[in-house]
Formats: structure tokens, sequence, C-alpha cells
């Protein structure tokens, strides 16, 4: 019971926030470029849920043709609200709804000291909506736009060189070199280095050289699972080109099911 109270607490102190906040709103004090100064400040401090019902509340009172703040607050809160819960038909349509308001807000031009924070939301759209064109016009420099999200950046425009039709290893591997030079790495961003270059590696089906960029990740960061699945879904690939009674296809198997389980 005592370890529930903090989380009650937690709860309770969250509606509480939320309702005077609202009462605040409702009570016509405050303009409509208050209440998106608000919502902007409410989103940095984690509560996308107000932030996004001011933004709802507001939506006959702006003028969605011109208004980029309000767009930038619509679409961040959607996509927080979604977080990495991408499968549900409903959260794909939130997407689209917040792909929508962050490419009008782009078009606009982003909140004065929100730019980079709106590219990388922007871009994050577009990587999960497949638009892998649009993510490598977004990122660019991903050092350069959100310093903190550096290397998510990085990982996306990676991938998304690797699954351009046709891919564009070019950039893919450009990037990567670029991403390895970014000064002040910490030992996760490191393994996720090299997990992007087992990623490179494999769509060249170079295994061996896979291998050695997967085992350069240690294994007290979280990327080792990530890891090691890459390891043994390598192990997988290569034997489904060999015959069934192949030793070198059991061998790759039984270390498939070694490294996985």
């Amino acid at each position: 019971m005592k370890q529930l109270l903090p989380l009650i607490g937690g709860a309770v102190g969250g509606l509480i926030v939320l309702g005077l906040v609202m009462m605040w709103l409702l009570s016509g004090g405050i303009t409509t470029d208050g209440k998106l100064d608000l919502a902007m400040r409410l989103l940095d401090e984690g509560r996308w849920d107000v932030a996004g019902r001011i933004a709802r509340d507001l939506a006959e009172a702006v003028d969605g043709e011109t208004d980029a703040q309000w767009h930038y607050v619509q679409g961040v809160s959607k996509l927080q609200a979604i977080g990495d819960d991408l499968d549900r038909p409903q959260h794909r349509v939130e997407l689209s709804k917040a792909t929508d308001h962050l490419t009008k807000a782009d078009e606009l031009g982003f909140p004065i000291g929100y730019r980079g924070k709106g590219k990388f939301y922007l871009g994050w759209c577009y990587f999960h909506t497949y638009r892998f064109e649009e993510v490598s016009n977004i990122f660019k420099e991903p050092h350069e736009l959100w310093p903190l999200r550096r290397s998510d950046a990085y990982r996306m425009d990676v991938e998304a060189n690797l699954r351009k039709m046709p891919p564009d290893y070019t950039q893919a591997e450009k990037q990567i070199a670029a991403w390895e030079a970014t000064p002040g790495m910490s030992d996760s961003e490191k393994a996720r280095i090299e997990l992007a270059r087992a990623q490179f590696e494999f769509a060249h089906e170079r295994y061996p050289d896979l291998e050695k960029h997967l085992l350069k990740v240690p294994d007290y960061v979280p990327e080792h699972i990530e890891a090691s699945l890459w390891r043994g879904r390598w192990r997988i690939e290569q034997s489904v080109t060999l015959s069934e009674d192949s030793p070198e296809r059991v061998q790759l198997l039984a270390e498939a099911r070694k490294i996985i389980h």
C-alpha cells in the first residue's frame, strides 16, 4: 500500500494541475496567444495531455492557415499520446494527423526556438509513414537539429537510406561516418552506431563483417538485446538458402537458437 501512495499522489496531482489550468483558461482572462504559449510550456514540461487539450479547444479560435504554433502543439501532443505504440489502427490515424499538423507548421515556419524539435518530430513522422526521401531531406545534419536526440535522428536517416527503393548505400555510409565522428557519444550511442553498421552490412549480405560489429556491443547497454537478435537473424536468413540436410544449415540454426534463447 505504501508503494501505491506516490503513484496515487502523482495521479491526483496531475488531475489537480489539469483542473486548475482548465479553470484558468475558461475564466476568459487569457488571450488565444497566451493559451498557446502556455501549451508550449506544458509540452516542454511533459504535460502533452494538457497541451493537447488546450490546442483542441482552440481549434475554432485560431487561423489554421497561418498559426504555426497551434499546428506544432497539435502535432507534438498527438505524437506524445501515441508514443511507440504504432500498430493500433487508431494510432495510425493520429500519426497521419500529427504529420499533417507538423508539415503545415514547417511550411509556415516552426515557432522561434522550436525549429530543431519541430524538424525532428516531422522526420519521425515521415520515417514511421515510410516517406524515406523526406526523412533524408529533414535529417541532413542531425546533430544540429536537436542534440539530445541526435542519435535517434541519425539512426532513422541511416535506416531510411537503406530502405529506399533503390537503397542509397552511399548516403547511408556517409551518415554513419558523420554519426561516428560526433563528439561526446555515450556508450549506448556508440552501440547504436555499431548496430547501424551491422544493418548496413546485412543489406550487403556481408555476414562476417556484420557479426564483427554486433560483437562490439557491450552487454551492459540496452542495445545488447537488439544486437543478439540481429546475430540470430542473420544466421536464420542465411540458413534458408541452404538445403535442409546441409550441416552448415543445422549449425547456423543451432547457433541462432543458442544466441536468441
